[in-house]
């Protein structure tokens, strides 16, 4: 069995103390990198971490630091926390449903309506789709997902993410979720329960007009074969002419008869068995802005189900071996517990554990090509790094160390992970060297980080920022590889490990992909460039009054702007039992929060609405 250089784990010291220093720290203001790659193997790579981290003056980092903190009871601020979300999940649900219903009638939107598209338009809605969606792509995911009900009578979404939090003095101050987390899972919640409340909304509508039509609604018109149906022309004219005899305002019945015009020039292939009752529905169907194919689509249909597979890919990539199984355990332990609170059903989210996965994986007959690829590639990779690390190790600023790193791989794969790879993985040396040069570990931290791609005339700094990025180097080298070696679009066996427990299940991804792959991208997160699992629930003032917004930010930034902790404390049990017992905040509150006592922070969650910044 072929070892990797050995990552291990230690703990920094989480009660070490910074304050505010010098101007003002502002977030979200800097842009994505331009180092970006178009291919995201990572979401880190999208986060501008590097380019966030400059605006740090490492000489201020010191364990002396003041730490501001607001304690709140576990007990008190879970069951607040869990009425905040659930009213967010609840409001996200009913838009999400809305907004869909109305697209899906949209007269010419598509060429055929039914539930697929109706479902389509809930997972590729603009708030939670990552990346632009072409009406090809669009149409093309309407045909995955009607696949699906054919053959299964059901659809299944399986995506991979949650995997588990490294320590990081830069990113949080504890390795377990906290709220930005059970954001991820109540949003992944609510976008399959809108796909059912959808459904129902149209079902609804669909009895509402049967009421008012009266009796053989359902029975009056068909949908029949391409060329079978009848002239509906004097059918539309009686409809429109009834129309123009209701008794409402003329605004109203113009725009009704507008709608019936719509539907006649969409040709639509209709038996009509009742002509009467016919022309009934027509007039009703044009004062409720429903179309004929609606109608006659979704009129006898039942309810599909759709289900979330959030798969936690902890154990996919060996560059993370040494993360404690323990550490990866508690994280999903208590992202379970989160599920369970917040009432999260398994009919619409399932959390899957990855060994699951690997297990099921070892099966398939196309998984041996797939180890062959993952130690070709990093071998071929390895030799790459070790050959070109001198050039890389002396290169001066950013721009001539990436034009390294392209070198190491053509595919231009490796080169993006770098930035992901150095911040998401747990550099031991650090710490070790600190003790012995007497040097605080978080200052010795950003600084190194800050300039990891300068050399340095310290030479004890410079051994260390050389072992940093070989590190970090060879740890990309092993994402990159059993990525590919994963994903169905990247290897050449076509061996993909969540196709491989789930045959059936349609995919969606975090990361932003060309649309042709077919995947549905979408965002999980409050922030769109950083994920919870890469940084810390940030709390802060919206806009509009009533309103407080979450975001996910760097832990070491916020603190240094003055952000205080919000600790849980008291008993140790619920979702915050364990965040009580290593003292861990569950989020940082912006310094121009008006929250001064937990009273005032229960407040803050039981009469404010949770939005998203972007």
């Amino acid at each position: 069995m072929r070892s990797w250089p050995y990552l291990h784990v230690i703990w920094p010291d989480w009660t070490s103390e910074s304050w505010k220093h010098g101007s003002p720290i502002k977030f979200g203001e800097l842009s994505v990198s331009s180092h970006t790659n178009a291919l995201e193997y990572n979401t880190e790579s999208i986060g501008g971490t590097y380019s966030r981290i400059q605006l740090l003056n490492p000489n201020v980092i010191s364990a002396s630091n003041k730490v501001f903190y607001l304690s709140v009871d576990a007990t008190d601020i879970e069951c607040a926390v869990v009425k905040t979300l659930r009213r967010f999940e609840n409001d996200l649900v009913a838009k999400l449903s809305e907004k869909a219903v109305n697209r899906l009638l949209m007269p010419g939107r598509w060429p055929r309506m039914g539930v697929a598209e109706l479902i389509c338009e809930v997972v590729t809605d603009l708030s939670i789709r990552k990346g632009s969606l072409s009406e090809i792509g669009r149409l093309d995911r309407s045909c995955q997902i009607a696949n699906k009900i054919e053959q299964h009578g059901e659809v299944e979404f399986a995506i991979l993410l949650l995997p588990f939090r490294t320590a990081s003095p830069l990113k949080n101050r504890g390795t377990l979720p906290d709220i930005g987390e059970f954001f991820t899972l109540v949003s992944l919640h609510a976008i399959s329960r809108a796909c059912r409340e959808a459904q129902l909304w149209i079902h609804n509508l669909i009895v509402k007009i049967r009421e008012l039509v009266g009796e053989h609604a359902y029975e009056c018109a068909e949908h029949v074969a391409i060329g079978e149906g009848d002239d509906l022309s004097h059918y539309f004219s009686q409809a429109i002419q009834q129309c123009a005899e209701v008794g409402c305002t003329p605004k109203v019945s113009a725009a009704a008869r507008k709608r019936l015009r719509q539907m006649e020039a969409i040709r639509s292939d209709v038996r009509v068995y009742n002509g009467d009752t016919f022309v009934r529905l027509l007039k009703e169907l044009a004062f409720s802005s429903v179309p004929l194919d609606a109608w006659l689509t979704f009129k006898n249909l039942p309810l599909i189900p759709v289900r979330i597979l959030a798969c936690q890919d902890a154990g996919r990539y060996p560059c993370f071996a040494s993360v404690s199984p323990d550490q990866i355990a508690e994280y999903l332990s208590v992202l379970l517990e989160a599920m369970s609170a917040l009432g999260l059903d398994e009919d619409f989210l399932c959390l899957i554990n990855y060994s699951d996965i690997k297990v099921k994986s070892e099966q398939s007959k196309n998984k041996n090509g797939s180890d062959i690829y993952f130690y070709d590639r990093v071998n071929t990779l390895e030799k790459s790094i070790n050959s070109a690390l001198q050039d890389i190790w002396v290169a001066n600023g950013r721009d001539q160390f990436q034009d390294e790193l392209k070198r190491i791989d053509p595919t231009g794969a490796v080169a993006p992970l770098f930035e992901p790879l150095l911040f998401s993985l747990e550099h031991p040396d650090i710490p070790m060297i600190a003790r012995q040069s007497n040097i605080d570990p978080d200052r010795l931290y950003f600084e190194i980080m800050k300039n990891i791609y300068r050399p340095s005339v310290n030479e004890s700094h410079e051994q260390l920022r050389r072992l940093i990025v070989r590190n970090s180097l060879l740890g990309s080298a092993l994402y990159c590889a059993a990525y590919e070696a994963n994903t169905g679009s990247k290897n050449p066996d076509g061996f993909d490990d969540v196709a491989a427990m789930f045959p059936n299940a349609l995919r969606m991804s975090i990361h932003q992909k060309d649309e042709a792959i077919g995947h549905f991208s979408i965002h999980v997160s409050p922030t769109a460039n950083r994920t919870p699992w890469h940084g810390s629930a940030y709390l802060t003032a919206a806009c509009r009054s009533g309103v407080v917004q979450i975001s996910i930010e760097l832990a070491g930034l916020v603190e240094l702007a003055g952000a205080r902790r919000v600790i849980p404390k008291g008993h140790a049990r619920g979702i915050f039992a364990r965040h009580v017992n290593i003292g861990q905040p569950i989020a940082f509150l912006a310094p121009t929060l008006a929250v001064s006592s937990s009273e005032d922070l229960l407040d803050l969650f039981s009469n404010n609405c949770l939005t998203a910044n972007g």
